[in-house]
């Protein structure tokens, strides 16, 4: 799995250009962020060619996932991990629940 949290690419300024018809269809127009955007997400953007070097490696060593910024560490826990320990607490609430 790739969490690639900044990676410096063409999505801002080319993906409307590929958004389907259900979605409205291409526009021309670029992707418009709100003007703080990426100084609130506070990422470390890397080039593709680094993602896809971390990724090699990631895939070398056996590793199920690759993670590009380590900034992200402490969103990833609270956005991710407690998510799913929580999905974890409510299966575990049910079975005491069904016996």
């Amino acid at each position: 799995m790739l969490c690639p949290f900044g990676v410096d690419t063409n999505i801002p300024r080319d993906n409307q250009r590929y958004r389907p018809n259900r979605f409205g269809g291409p526009d021309p127009a670029p992707v418009e962020l709100p003007g703080n955007f990426f100084e609130q997400a506070a990422l470390a953007f890397r080039s593709p060619d680094e993602v896809a070097e971390m990724t090699l490696r990631a895939v070398r060593l056996n590793r199920p996932m690759v993670v590009t910024d380590p900034s992200q560490r402490e969103n990833f826990r609270q956005g991710y991990v407690d998510l799913v320990m929580g999905a974890f607490d409510d299966v575990e609430a049910f079975d005491r629940g069904a016996s």
